[in-house]
């Protein structure tokens, strides 16, 4: 089994193989990787526009530009959308 991993330590979609082990909770889970309902654009947040406002009045270019490359770059969370 392939397992995705980010954290805020700073791991990125890195991929790891994992074995299953199932807790002796009487749960039965059956994984079918070749079954796909849905795919995904992409992650991301919302920004209200009190946050933003917040942020524009009471922060400079440069501190603006470090909040956004922390949520929108791969150094950062890696997020492709916002709303």
């Amino acid at each position: 089994m392939t397992v995705i991993l980010s954290s805020e330590a700073g791991a990125r979609w890195q991929k790891q193989s994992s074995t299953f082990q199932p807790q002796p909770l009487g749960v039965v889970l059956k994984l079918l990787p070749n079954q796909q309902f849905q795919t995904h654009l992409g992650f991301g947040g919302s920004l209200t526009e009190a946050a933003a406002y917040t942020i524009k009045e009471n922060h400079d270019e440069a501190t603006i530009q470090s909040l956004l490359d922390l949520y929108f770059t791969n150094e950062g969370l890696g997020y492709n959308f916002t709303r």
